[in-house]
């Protein structure tokens, strides 16, 4: 999969579209591990404090990585590094908007809940569509 530093600890340098498929699906692949864990063994009030503890700690760490490899396929594509934070920080927005609607009802509609979740649904498909399949310089 490449060198691990150079891969999920640093945004210089320039990824195909391969490395970056393997690295997001082994990304996404680590979470949904960890989130089954998480439904599996979070039964006690204590276990699902320490669980959702890790679980939100291994996802901002994921994120990172994920943010780190995007960023080096948008520079291979000839973009702004700082466009792989808009991921991540979609299904940031839309998770708390997830948490805080059900909470606060009156301020926040689900109909609003409903457009971050079409907002993110397209950043998503355009990232996907970016990364993953528009040839860059490392083609």
């Amino acid at each position: 999969m490449g060198n691990f530093h150079f891969l999920f600890r640093e945004d210089k340098g320039k990824i195909g579209r391969a490395l970056w498929w393997r690295a997001t699906l082994g990304l996404c692949a680590i979470w949904l591990i960890i989130l089954s864990a998480y439904l599996f063994l979070g039964r006690g009030d204590i276990t699902k404090v320490g669980l959702t503890a890790f679980l939100t700690i291994a996802t901002i760490m994921l994120g990172v990585c994920y943010y780190f490899v995007s960023a080096k396929r948008f520079q291979d594509l000839g973009q702004n590094a700082s466009l792989a934070l808009s991921l991540p920080l979609a299904l940031l927005l839309d998770s708390a908007m997830h948490w805080m609607q059900p909470r606060l009802g009156a301020t926040f509609p689900s109909a609003l809940t409903y457009a971050f979740d079409a907002v993110t649904l397209l950043i998503t498909g355009w990232t996907i569509w970016t990364l993953g399949f528009q040839k860059g310089d490392c083609e």
